[in-house]
């Protein structure tokens, strides 16, 4: 919810500050500002509190999958912008790539439950849409996601 919230947010600062609606420009724009600010302050968070570094990763897991899952929820619940572009919103896919080279740089565990979560949000996806993902070989989880997701471009 706070991702979708923080995503509207940016369009509502856009109008105040004066701006026309900006499309697939302004939707990458706003998923941005909502990743980065739940985001990247985890650190300094993970250190107000005394975190362990394991900790640490648990907070920045947590909170990529909130947005991670606020991204699809809203994809899942609306027509624009599923799988294909339209005028005003990129593809699916494309807002998801954009989230993950965010998500990217908060979560070095590459067998994590970020990557374990978002997969089994790929495959639930893959299965509504009847695409057989068959036997897929990897060797982390995170591996894993982006072989899957290959397969969701491919359709």
């Amino acid at each position: 919810l706070s991702f979708v919230m923080l995503h509207e947010s940016w369009h509502a600062l856009a109008r105040i500050a004066g701006h026309d609606y900006a499309g697939r420009e302004e939707e990458l724009a706003c998923d941005s500002y909502a990743a980065h600010l739940l985001l990247d302050r985890v650190g300094d968070y993970a250190k107000s509190k005394a975190y362990t570094p394991d900790q640490t990763e648990s907070v920045s897991a947590k909170r990529a999958i909130g947005v991670f899952l606020g991204l699809v929820l809203m994809l899942e619940s609306t027509e624009i912008g599923l799988r294909e572009p339209t005028e005003d919103h990129p593809a699916w896919t494309e807002r998801m790539r954009a989230i993950l080279a965010i998500i990217e740089g908060t979560t070095g565990d590459e067998n994590g439950s970020f990557w374990v979560f978002a997969t089994s949000m790929m495959l639930s996806r893959l299965r509504r849409d009847d695409i057989e993902v068959g036997i897929v070989p990897y060797d982390s989880a995170r591996q894993l996601f982006y072989l899957v997701l290959d397969k969701f471009e491919r359709g």
